[in-house]
């Protein structure tokens, strides 16, 4: 049976070395990307069994580069585990939201990591133990914020502009379509979100809006605002 493939996309050579001791004990095939245009180069040619990814890399945003690999059909399927050297409550909730298997301090134990990355590929998910429970979002708040990215670019449109406050009839004009198609998107984004109310799910794109999580449908560029979406 073959090792267990880890991609490590880290800057720092440092850390990097210390990877490498880490995962080459417990006999994981280790391999490293230094930015995230080589950090999706190397999952494609790689396909790991999981991916060890710092927030803080040069030219990319570790938050972009885990959105991409969660947008492409084969590495969306790779586990991650996010690392950073700060945690608070609002990053950790971003990283789970947006698809990670996981979020690990850098300056936790060597152990801790390890224990970490085992319980990944088990198919479990890792918190930060620093995290309180009243911190820890609902798994069902989770589950919501992921289908709200199941909706269409004008769902999406119609829903911000109800999370604004905007009436059926000002996102018509907005929008220059009619209110019953506006009405039509709504009925549409109840049932892909499993809510019965227009407030609630208004409630649902304002947290997510709040906590930063793109909530931008897969199919659209990353670079494309709800403002531009047609």
């Amino acid at each position: 049976m073959s090792n267990k493939k880890i991609l490590v996309v880290e800057d720092d050579a440092d850390v990097r070395l210390g990877y490498r001791v880490l995962l080459r004990a417990h006999n994981y095939d280790t391999f490293f990307a230094a930015d995230s245009v080589a950090a999706v180069s190397e999952a494609r040619k790689q396909m790991p069994d999981l991916i060890l990814l710092d927030l803080g890399l040069p030219a990319g945003d570790g938050f972009v580069v885990l959105e991409r690999f969660q947008k492409n059909t084969l590495l969306g399927m790779i586990p991650v585990i996010v690392v950073s050297a700060t945690v608070d409550t609002a990053s950790v909730d971003r990283a789970l939201l947006l698809g990670a298997s996981g979020y690990v301090v850098k300056s936790a134990p060597v152990e801790t990591v390890g224990a970490g990355v085992r319980s990944v590929l088990d198919g479990n998910v890792v918190r930060p133990i620093q995290r309180s429970a009243s911190d820890t979002l609902h798994e069902s708040e989770i589950e919501q914020f992921r289908k709200l990215r199941s909706l269409t670019p004008q769902q999406l449109n119609v829903l911000v502009m109800i999370a604004e406050g905007e009436s059926n009839k000002a996102v018509a004009s907005r929008l220059q379509i009619t209110e019953a198609t506006v009405k039509a998107h709504i009925t549409a984004v109840l049932l892909k979100l499993g809510v019965q109310r227009r407030t609630q799910a208004a409630i649902i794109a304002q947290r997510a809006l709040q906590l930063h999580v793109s909530i931008a449908p897969d199919a659209l560029p990353d670079e494309v605002s709800p403002e531009k979406r047609p």
